[in-house]
């Protein structure tokens, strides 16, 4: 366990910091990680941890902190107005798969930063492909950019409203969306006002 007079790594092993201060440099055993490692991960990317090669641990430290320096956080107190009028964020809306790295990991980091938390957070269902999650590992993605240059905005935004309630996931295709668009938006466009 960590204790307010070490400090931990990843990589080769850990040095006491008590140890240090005193002239020893005596090597403590390798610190298992304490974000989240992966069994036998699907992916080749991650941090390798040094107790085990079928480990690595993902970078949710480094991603979710991009929330708060991409608006102009400065950790030496010099942070910009930008982050001082956007944060804390009223909601963050995230995909429904990482529900724990921002309800769990990033509310510590922040109470560790003295930082208020955002108000809401909200894990969104997934618009589903051929019976499973979109993913740009898969190759299995529509873009929105390619919706909107076919149907328009408001087309889409229809079909994800009607497709893709909040509590539950939706489906989308190609014929599924020229289906919506000419069922419901092109029948009640022909209709008088």
């Amino acid at each position: 366990m960590q204790t307010a007079s070490s400090t931990t790594s990843i990589s080769t092993g850990v040095h006491s910091a008590a140890a240090a201060q005193n002239g020893n440099d005596e090597q403590l055993p390798p610190a298992r990680p304490r974000i989240s490692a992966f069994p036998e991960p699907p992916f080749k990317w991650g941090i390798p941890v040094d107790f085990d090669d079928k480990h690595v641990v993902y970078v949710w430290l480094d991603a979710l902190t991009n929330y708060i320096t991409g608006i102009g956080y400065d950790c030496d107190g010099n942070s910009t107005e930008q982050f001082k009028r956007n944060w804390p964020a009223d909601l963050h809306l995230i995909g429904k798969d990482i529900i724990r790295f921002h309800t769990i990991y990033w509310p510590i980091f922040l109470m560790a930063l003295d930082l208020p938390l955002p108000k809401q957070v909200f894990g969104h269902p997934w618009l589903l492909m051929n019976g499973g999650k979109m993913s740009k590992s898969k190759g299995n993605v529509i873009y929105a950019e390619d919706l909107v240059d076919l149907f328009g905005v408001d087309a889409v935004r229809y079909f994800v409203l009607h497709e893709m309630p909040f509590e539950s996931d939706g489906t989308i295709t190609w014929d599924l969306m020229i289906e919506r668009t000419n069922s419901d938006l092109a029948k009640h466009a022909r209709q008088p006002l």
